[in-house]
């Protein structure tokens, strides 16, 4: 681990010593005496905001349990990156990382479960019985992934850092397939804007780690330029914005039915947002 006065700061600060096995490329308590990494701890807020915004967004539009449940999840590793990036301490670590590893699994089951609700309201559509088999195997894909991300979690306790990017990288990686079998494979075929949504979500979060946070980590010692970069400030609000495009693709593509929009939102500082009309007041 760098140490704490690696990135050309002092050590000394309101958390001090560090006990956290990661110190991202930031200078420590060089804007406060009281926030280890300041600019990582403020973009911090940006994860946290959106998913409390989302949350909001679920209720007014009426986007079920398992989307308010996704949005919850990202919220609360935003107060966990808070936590992290404020104090370098092992315990703020754990609720950065921990819900980290929920999180995706949680998006895993919300995709799965609006996938399942399209072709059960297709199949409305077309005057035809829903299914049986839906519903279980929905259940049966609920108990994988909690006993999944149960193990995991046991394993990161145990072994640290490197593990938790393994079964987190694992767990984004299907994540993404299941969300282009969701939007590219789905018949009917989804209409453009559930597509075009899930290609900026992608760009957002991909784009961010691509091209953000590995080299902002990776060439922090041997440029000191990129210490002063907020690299790795700047990957978490892309970090924000990924999850939200594509849940609201998700959305777009499961009610697409009622024809909704996705309109430009100043509650999510203008990322669009889905709006399904009159739809909602038929529910009210």
């Amino acid at each position: 681990m760098p140490s704490a006065d690696s990135y050309g700061a002092s050590p000394l600060g309101f958390w001090s010593p560090s006990t956290a096995d990661m110190d991202f490329c930031e200078p420590n308590y060089a804007h406060s005496h009281y926030v280890a990494e300041f600019w990582n701890t403020l973009t911090s807020f940006a994860v946290a905001y959106i998913g409390a915004a989302g949350m909001l967004l679920c209720r007014w539009q009426r986007l079920g349990s398992e989307q308010m449940l996704c949005y919850s999840c990202l919220s609360v590793v935003g107060v966990g990156s808070v936590a992290f990036h404020a104090t370098l301490l092992r315990a703020g670590q754990v609720l950065d990382e921990v819900p980290m590893l929920w999180a995706v699994t949680t998006l895993v089951y919300g995709v799965a479960h609006h996938r399942a609700d399209r072709e059960q309201r297709q199949r409305k559509l077309r005057g035809q019985p829903p299914t049986e088999a839906t519903t279980l195997s929905l259940s049966a894909l609920r108990g994988a992934l909690i006993a999944y991300t149960a193990a995991a979690t046991v394993l990161y306790f145990a072994s640290g850092f490197v593990v938790f990017i393994v079964l987190y990288t694992l767990s984004v990686i299907a994540l993404v397939c299941l969300a282009f079998r969701t939007v590219h494979r789905a018949e009917p075929p989804t209409g453009a804007s559930p597509r075009r949504l899930l290609a900026c979500a992608a760009l957002a979060y991909g784009g961010g780690a691509l091209f953000l946070w590995i080299p902002g980590e990776l060439l922090c010692h041997r440029y000191p330029l990129v210490q002063r970069l907020p690299l790795h400030a700047l990957f978490h609000l892309s970090s924000a914005a990924g999850p939200h495009l594509g849940l609201t693709a998700f959305a777009l593509a499961r009610f697409e039915d009622e024809r909704p929009s996705a309109r430009s939102s100043l509650l999510f500082a203008g990322l669009p947002a889905i709006d399904r009309g009159a739809a909602v007041h038929k529910l009210v």
